[in-house]
């Protein structure tokens, strides 16, 4: 189940405008891409949110992710 909540957190923030797989910041980031972030956190967050208390499954867009390596069948 915490895999089916990684790709609901990374379709959410996805949507807020920010690519975020892993958490990574630079230097390089100023003001506005940090006030973007933490936009997009609140609303991904707000949607985990609702998905822990709600339930899962009206929450995805898509099909759920497959594991990169699995075993061959």
């Amino acid at each position: 189940p915490s895999g089916h909540f990684r790709a609901l957190f990374v379709q959410e923030i996805t949507k807020g405008g920010v690519l975020m797989p892993c958490l990574a910041h630079s230097l390089a980031h100023g003001t506005e891409e940090l006030e973007i972030l933490w936009q997009a956190l609140d609303s991904a967050f707000a949607v985990d949110t609702k998905a822990l208390t709600d339930g899962y499954e009206p929450y995805p867009e898509g099909p759920p992710l497959k594991p990169v390596f699995r075993k061959a069948q």
